[in-house]
């Protein structure tokens, strides 16, 4: 692991700018608080380890890559039993005023990916929360556009469903 401290500089420069965001991420693609600082680390560990290697501009992409595939490790791991979601981990991003329908907003969205398989969740979270393309989200998941396209259809049915059915419809 021959990093420099210049390359080491990047790295945390990298991690600082953008801890929130992957941390977010974790959150949506694990759907449960359990798993979520161990996501966190193992992603940043794997990062660091090919950092020497990773060229700036493809980074970010590169770490959401490997953030997927720690969570299809730990999955694995765990035997593929859901937990169900709880919302410790968001932060609410407003200074002042009612933040309980926020709150309600945000615990409804994690129940609802909690209900998606793991692929599903991955693809929902690449494609529209980190507002990748279908090629994007193909390419970061290993998986044909067309795979990726229909397990959003699919998922999007089921969001959806489950949304109108908690009385939004």
């Amino acid at each position: 692991m021959g990093v420099n401290s210049r390359s080491a500089d990047e790295f945390r420069r990298f991690a600082q700018i953008h801890w929130g965001d992957l941390a977010r991420s974790a959150v949506l693609l694990s759907g449960n608080p359990s798993d979520v600082d161990d996501l966190i680390q193992e992603t940043f560990e794997r990062l660091w380890r090919s950092w020497d290697r990773i060229r700036p501009e493809t980074a970010l992409g590169y770490a959401r890559t490997v953030m997927v595939n720690a969570r299809n490790d730990q999955w694995r791991k765990a035997g593929r039993t859901p937990v169900p979601t709880d919302s410790v981990y968001l932060d609410v991003k407003t200074s002042s005023g009612d933040l309980t329908g926020q709150v309600d907003d945000r615990n409804e969205i994690l129940q609802h990916l909690s209900m998606l398989s793991e692929r599903e969740r991955q693809v929902i979270v690449a494609r529209y929360y980190w507002g990748l393309t279908n090629d994007e989200v193909a390419a970061s998941l290993s998986l044909p556009a067309g795979t990726i396209k229909s397990t959003a259809s699919r998922a999007v049915a089921r969001l959806r469903k489950a949304h109108e059915g908690a009385g939004h419809g």
